[in-house]
């Protein structure tokens, strides 16, 4: 009996013997299979990211129960959060960070936390904004520990330029950062290539704005190398050339409107015709899909049509017969009805029978004679997959409003375009000193070149630009004491403006629009061989660039002074005097005196 319990005992453990051998052959660090298929698919632990000693020590300290640790001080923090103890929740997010550092929500939910939910409960800007770059600062952490997970750079980008651009302290926040030498020394040294090239403003200091579009842009490079992230490529590429365009913009609300901003916005459009062109995914597998495949796809579907009316004459008729004896002659009586005397219901309900009454390319191919039916099947097919590739193409175009930023981009960098602006924002800045008169003619002379511009460019009429000029035309309307009748260079503009807040737009509107792109389409042809004006083509020099007017520039006239002309908000407009934004150089800026910062620990420079 003992000999046998002996024997078991020994099986046992020359069995346990037996499978340690397999396991440690499969189990070895480097040579082992599991450590090659580690290694092979970039599984391990280094792969990640950086690997923190303090790290690894932690959860070896938590025993295997680094789960329920987490839960605790997410709780923890989640208290000292809603009990306002900020040191202790920020020291709390520390500790997760270093029990998850590969787990991507601890560092997207808590910078959020920083950067949008405690940075607000301080009253002092300057403190929002210190807490606003530990947000930042968490966010860069957690890329040094996820070095495949692209989403944080993407997240990067969006708190540089929303949080710091869009808030409503978005005026101090970038003069904030532009002065923040630490702030920008600190991406340098966390490897953001471009901060003191790519990322400088027209004052060749750094922008919060173009400092974003870098972190976009790696974001995009970390894609493009085969990491994932879930976010459509279309939204992700689109971010970049868009920061820029975000870029000009704030430039031109802080009065900077001249060659600086066109240039600016010559930059973004260049950036966005590049992203047009950037292959989004595979159609159906056989065909690169860009936002600028739409003019070719148009052009195939054109050819193919054009090839498929010729051999399908008879058997369109044929096709349209068989579906009308479908449809209720009763229904049928409402296409006799004239236009003008159709109600909304009506007109909806003639829309869809003649909708109806369209045969598809394979309902008229198959009434073609047999000999031509196989040819007319094969191009109905074609021009099916050229008609489904279109439609994706637009989708994606409406869904980034690629036409309207390609628009928007041209339009901003015309003369007429920034001395509108220069004007609408001299007005704005002359009411804030009481001078009614000398913001009357301001508001005045820019009404007749916006009118130009959106003559040029009407759909930007209902679009952001749209939307500033109807602000400063109520303020306009307050000083005038009158009502804008049908002489009003811009009566056009408001109608269509109200119709649109009313929503009492006629059916005709469309129509109206077409006709009106297709005239802008002929003026700005017509104007195709008039070379642009100088400044805009090469990159202003730091600040503010001299620029010339080819019209001042004759040889028989005399030298002008081409430095610019700063008009300031505290400087008076003499009446009867030509307005000084009107001159080319001319640089509208905003009184400071608000954004004077006194010297503090977190910001040194704010003393000069």
């Amino acid at each position: 009996m003992n000999k046998n319990s002996l024997f078991r005992k020994i099986a046992y453990i020359a069995a346990i013997v037996l499978l340690l051998v397999p396991l440690f052959e499969l189990g070895r660090p480097s040579n082992g299979m599991i450590g090659q298929l580690r290694t092979k698919y970039r599984m391990g632990q280094a792969n990640l990211g950086k690997l923190d000693p303090t790290s690894e020590s932690m959860r070896l300290a938590t025993l295997g129960m680094k789960g329920i640790a987490s839960t605790i001080l997410w709780l923890r923090a989640d208290y000292y959060k809603e009990e306002k103890y900020f040191d202790r929740f920020s020291a709390t997010l520390n500790q997760i960070s270093l029990l998850q550092p590969h787990f991507i929500s601890v560092w997207q939910h808590q910078a959020h936390n920083l950067s949008y939910n405690v940075a607000p409960e301080f009253e002092d800007y300057r403190q929002r904004y210190e807490w606003i770059k530990k947000g930042i600062d968490y966010l860069i952490r957690g890329t040094k520990y996820n070095d495949r997970k692209p989403i944080l750079q993407y997240d990067l980008g969006h708190y540089l330029g929303n949080k710091l651009g869009k808030a409503d302290e978005h005026d101090q926040y970038r003069v904030l950062y532009k002065k923040d030498s630490e702030f920008h020394k600190y991406f340098r040294e966390q490897g953001l290539i471009g901060i003191d090239t790519n990322a400088l403003g027209y004052d060749q200091k750094p922008d919060n704005w173009l400092t974003g579009k870098l972190w976009f842009e790696q974001a995009v490079g970390l894609y493009q190398a085969g990491a994932a992230i879930k976010k459509s490529p279309h939204l992700l590429l689109s971010y970049g050339p868009l920061w820029h365009m975000y870029y000009a913009e704030a430039i031109e609300s802080e009065g900077i409107l001249n060659s600086s901003a066109g240039f600016a916005w010559k930059q973004a459009g260049v950036d966005w015709a590049d992203f047009g062109t950037k292959s989004l995914y595979q159609f159906r597998q056989s065909t690169d899909l860009t936002l600028l495949s739409n003019k070719p796809a148009k052009a195939e579907i054109e050819t193919l049509q054009k090839q498929f009316d010729e051999k399908s004459k008879d058997a369109k008729a044929k096709a349209e017969q068989i579906l009308k004896k479908l449809i209720p002659s009763e229904m049928l009586k409402i296409l006799d009805k004239p236009e003008s005397e159709l109600s909304q219901q009506e007109f909806e309900t003639k829309f869809d029978i003649l909708r109806r009454l369209t045969p598809t390319e394979q309902q008229i191919a198959a009434q073609m004679p047999a000999k031509l039916q196989l040819e007319g099947v094969e191009l109905a097919r074609k021009i099916a997959f050229e008609k489904d590739f279109l439609r994706e193409i637009e989708s994606y175009r409406g869904q980034v409003n690629y036409e309207y930023w390609e628009l928007r981009a041209k339009a901003e960098q015309r003369d007429d375009m920034l001395g509108a602006r220069r004007l609408m924002f001299e007005a704005d800045q002359l009411l804030n000193v009481a001078d009614v008169m000398g913001a009357l003619k301001s508001y005045e002379r820019a009404w007749t070149r916006w009118a130009q511009v959106f003559s040029l460019y009407p759909s930007m009429i209902s679009e952001e630009v749209g939307d500033d000029v109807v602000k400063s035309l109520g303020r306009y309307k307050r000083l005038a004491e009158n009502d804008l009748d049908e002489t009003f260079v811009l009566y056009e503009f408001l109608e269509y403006r109200k119709a649109k807040e009313n929503g009492t737009l006629e059916k005709d509107v469309s129509k109206k629009l077409e006709e009106m792109n297709a005239k802008a389409q002929a003026m700005l042809a017509a104007e195709s061989g008039i070379d642009e004006k100088p400044g805009i083509d090469a990159a202003p020099p730091a600040v503010i660039p001299p620029t010339g007017s080819p019209e001042t520039s004759k040889s028989d006239s005399p030298a002008k002074n081409t430095e610019p002309t700063a008009v300031r908000v505290d400087e008076p407009v003499k009446l009867g005097e030509p307005s000084k934004v009107d001159e080319p150089n001319a640089v509208v800026t905003k009184t400071q005196e608000s954004l004077v910062l006194p010297p503090t620990l977190e910001n040194p420079d704010s003393q000069e």
